[in-house]
């Protein structure tokens, strides 16, 4: 008799089960079909990135980007859109010159000033160069009164982390063995004539001193010439200037949980951009795509368990002030974020997304989400890269969530990254829909699975 009743039973929890994988997975094909259809993203990621190209944070453009994107979210007529004053830097990247003298010639370098780099006052600084391929190499060279050339070269993709050290510390590491100032040789694995601009982070106990980095072609040149003459001079002029710190607003908007509001599931990009591009990959497009989570859910009248909260935030390019700012305000009594995605790799084919959590807890997350989203290969979208690093920049205790990365596959990205051609026309738009679709596919299954 108990077998006669249990069967029924059995059969009706299957058939439940099952109807709520079909339902979760048709939903998941009317996100990709909605984000192929709708227009809105495309035309936010072109008025974002023509009409206010170069939003450093503290710029015109970045303050008048905020209200744009404001303007979008309380469109939405979403529960809830506010802006978070934030203090950032304020740098005027100016312009600069780099000019080899040799016996015979003068020969002007494309460049450009690194990010918060003090400049020249315009004036000309000439000296004799002194060529540093690796970060060892200063100890054994005389650099006083020196301009240090850094020309360590970034082979492949996978080194700007590598490489990404001369740029980043080079002037500060330079400044203590009483060097005058820095050429960088641009960070970036494709060679040609377009200086990459990025950040400089200086020791604040050592003198500032000028910084500015030269196309890969430059630096091919420069090099070859130190080769043939050891004793050659060049100089740099910029006229960058460090202002006092600005005000800017973080963004953000959401739609509440309809069964845990306290619980948030968050999407951020930022919406800061270095001041020679429209920075359409770097990072309009990720800005876009988190605004395009709330549309979709809003258009498809999708009731998320969780609230679903999206930030485009300020000041990622030069200090993060924006993600501290927004950690530092959380009221951890009455909020508890689940999942964090960072949407800041660009546009390419969508490659998943690195994961740092605990991995049982990823484990069992990925399980759930591979049921419904895979990728190209058959993998989970879901790519365990770690634990979480409490009080590391995104990992914060405070926020104490699982973080994780969206990657795309872009074999050209560090042509773009940084670099002045990084506008609306390098965005594949088929791409970008694609990569959209992704994230906001993936948003809506792992709110599913924090029932």
């Amino acid at each position: 008799m108990k077998i006669k009743f249990l069967l029924p039973t059995l059969i009706t929890v299957i058939t439940f089960l099952t109807s709520c994988t079909e339902n979760i997975q048709k939903k998941v094909d009317s996100i990709k079909e909605f984000t192929f259809e709708d227009k809105s993203m495309v035309n936010n990621l072109e008025t974002i990135c023509i009409k206010y190209p170069a939003r450093l944070s503290g710029s015109e453009n970045n303050n008048k980007a905020q209200e744009y994107v404001f303007s979008i979210l309380r469109d939405m007529n979403i529960d809830t859109v506010v802006k978070q004053p934030v203090t950032v830097p304020h740098w005027n990247g100016g312009t600069s010159t780099v000019t080899i003298y040799t016996k015979n010639e003068t020969i002007l370098l494309p460049s450009v000033n690194l990010g918060l780099a003090v400049g020249t006052d315009g004036k000309d600084i000439k000296s004799k160069v002194v060529m540093v391929s690796r970060k060892s190499q200063l100890d054994s060279v005389n650099v006083k009164g020196k301009i240090v050339f850094f020309n360590q070269i970034m082979k492949e993709r996978m080194d700007y982390g590598k490489a990404g050290w001369q740029r980043v510390h080079g002037a500060s590491l330079a400044s203590a063995k009483g060097a005058i100032g820095i050429i960088v040789r641009s960070v970036t694995n494709s060679i040609d004539d377009l200086p990459h601009t990025g950040v400089v982070w200086y020791d604040e106990s050592l003198t500032k001193i000028p910084a500015i980095a030269i196309s890969t072609v430059a630096a091919n040149t420069l090099a070859k010439e130190i080769d043939k003459d050891f004793n050659i001079k060049i100089s740099i002029n910029s006229t960058a200037q460090r202002l006092d710190n600005s005000i800017g607003n973080n963004v953000y908007g959401e739609i509440r949980g309809s069964r845990h509001p306290e619980n948030v599931i968050l999407i951020t990009g930022h919406l800061d951009s270095w001041h020679i591009a429209q920075g359409a990959h770097d990072d309009a497009s990720g800005v876009v795509m988190a605004i395009n989570v709330l549309k979709t859910f809003k258009e498809l009248r999708i009731k998320p368990n969780n609230t679903i909260r999206v930030m485009p935030y300020q000041d990622e390019e030069t200090r993060l002030s924006g993600i501290d700012e927004y950690v530092k305000n959380i009221d951890t009594t009455n909020v508890k974020h689940l999942f964090h995605i960072e949407l800041d790799s660009g546009i390419g084919n969508p490659d998943g997304f690195i994961m740092f959590a605990e991995k049982e807890k990823l484990d069992a997350l990925s399980n759930f989400v591979s049921q419904y989203l895979v990728k190209a290969n058959g993998d989970s979208q879901l790519e365990y890269s770690g634990e979480p690093v409490y009080d590391n920049w995104w990992t914060s205790s405070k926020l104490h969530s699982m973080f994780g990365y969206f990657k795309s596959d872009n074999p050209n990205y560090f042509v773009y990254h940084h670099a002045p051609n990084d506008n609306f026309e390098a965005v594949d738009i088929n791409q970008l829909k694609e990569c959209s679709a992704t994230v906001t596919s993936l948003i809506y299954v792992v709110d599913k699975y924090f029932k």
